[in-house]
């Protein structure tokens, strides 16, 4: 299991274009599937590109893009990014099965092999956080 603020930063390779690595900038996804990834190149004035989350793989140590998998050249096309946009998940209300809010939406879990979401860290306030242990509320293969 992996967290989306760990792909965060994390450089990309790419084996067979130039240039051969860019930055992880951002994170799409829709319904309860990491659906893509917005990567940067790490050049001036080259614009972010989005790549399909199923070309990435982890091999040796590191993200890896097989084949030439960009979606596009300019902004992504999915529902909700990570960090961006009006749609951005990170600050959000998390709600319960009741429909009350538990706390904002601080980071997600997934399954890397698949990009499935499986849990969503919350947090209560600051107060909150250096009270208790984080809080991760679980997915019912819903969306929040």
């Amino acid at each position: 299991m992996r967290t989306i603020q760990s792909l965060l930063g994390a450089s990309v390779f790419f084996p067979h274009e130039q240039p051969s690595y860019a930055m992880i900038v951002d994170v799409c996804c829709k319904g309860e599937q990491v659906d893509s990834i917005v990567v940067k190149p790490k050049h001036w004035f080259k614009r972010e590109k989005c790549i399909s989350f199923a070309s990435l793989k982890w091999i040796d140590g590191k993200w890896t893009v097989e084949g030439k998998q960009f979606t596009s050249d300019n902004k992504p096309a999915c529902t909700v990014r990570f960090l961006k946009g009006k749609n951005r998940l990170s600050g959000q209300p998390a709600y319960d099965e009741r429909g009350e809010t538990v706390g904002l939406v601080e980071n997600v879990y997934f399954l890397p092999e698949t990009g499935r979401i499986v849990g969503y860290e919350v947090t209560e306030g600051l107060y909150a956080d250096f009270l208790s242990e984080k809080l991760v509320v679980k997915t019912l293969n819903k969306s929040l």
